[in-house]
C-alpha cells in the first residue's frame, strides 16, 4: 500500500519520470486510485525557501529538497520503485511547508 511519507519514483505522462513524496493521508490512499504528491528535486544552492524541505542527508547521492509548492495528483499506476519513507521530523517540516503553499499560515 502507498503511504503518506513514502518516496517513490513515478512516471506521470505529463510530468515525466521524477521522485515524489506522497503527502495524502493514508485514509485517502486506501480509497482512491490517485495520490497527492510533491516532487523531490536536486538543489545546487544554499538558500532553502519556506515552501521547501531538505531531504535528510544520505537519502540521495546529491542534496535534494521536497518542493511543496508543486502539489500534483498522480495515478497509483504511475508509481514505480519505492525509495524510502521520510522520518517524522522531516514530515513535520513538510506539513509546515504545505501549510504555507496552501495559504493556511503566513510566511
Amino acid at each position: 500500500m502507498v503511504r503518506r511519507g513514502d518516496l517513490h519514483w513515478a512516471n506521470p505522462p505529463k510530468l515525466g519520470k521524477h521522485r515524489f513524496l506522497i503527502v495524502q493521508d493514508d485514509s485517502f490512499n486506501r480509497k482512491f486510485d490517485e495520490v497527492l504528491a510533491v516532487p523531490i528535486v536536486s538543489v545546487k544552492r544554499e538558500e532553502i525557501h519556506s515552501w521547501e524541505v531538505e531531504v535528510p542527508e544520505g537519502t540521495f547521492p546529491e542534496p535534494s529538497i521536497v518542493n511543496c509548492s508543486a502539489i500534483v495528483l498522480i495515478e497509483k499506476s504511475d508509481l514505480e520503485d519505492f525509495i524510502t519513507t521520510l522520518d517524522e521530523k522531516t514530515m513535520q517540516g513538510v506539513d509546515y511547508a504545505l501549510s504555507i503553499t496552501l495559504g493556511l499560515q503566513d510566511w
